[in-house]
């Protein structure tokens, strides 16, 4: 398996649409925060990307969503490098016609993941070594129980 292998992770991406307020108020939020928070512990916060999708200008309405208090993100934005969430628009790269709108919304997105390159360059290396060891104990505990 290739997750043996793998011993550090620069960065978790969050992509979630900018206008869907469903997903912070339903089970979106508990899926976050049981299956990538509690397995990767509170030092992989300063790590996580918000790469919110369908931006078409503006802040996107989930932002407001996202900083509510009580929700994942109020308690791990101050640990998340300005910015913390990106906005993207991949409707220029999949379209035929070339007008100016289409040149604006390619250029954001050119910019958008040039953006989230430099952040992933940047962030550091988290360890994944207690991870899996946790995991592992957890699969241990699982099938003792069982």
């Amino acid at each position: 398996m290739l997750w043996k292998s793998i011993n550090t992770i620069n960065a978790v991406c969050l992509v979630v649409q900018s206008d869907n307020l469903g997903f912070y108020n339903s089970t979106g939020q508990k899926y976050f925060k049981n299956k990538v928070l509690d397995i990767f512990g509170n030092d992989i916060a300063e790590n996580i990307i918000a790469m919110l999708t369908y931006c078409d200008g503006g802040d996107p309405q989930i932002i407001t969503a996202l900083e509510e208090k009580g929700s994942v993100f109020d308690k791990i934005i101050p640990s998340i490098k300005e910015p913390w969430y990106l906005k993207f628009n991949n409707s220029a790269f999949f379209t035929s016609s070339r007008d100016q709108f289409t040149e604006l919304f390619w250029n954001i997105g050119i910019e958008s993941y040039q953006e989230l390159i430099n952040i992933l360059v940047s962030l550091p290396r988290k360890s994944l070594i207690l991870t899996k060891e946790v995991l592992k104990e957890r699969r241990r505990l699982e099938t003792t129980v069982t």
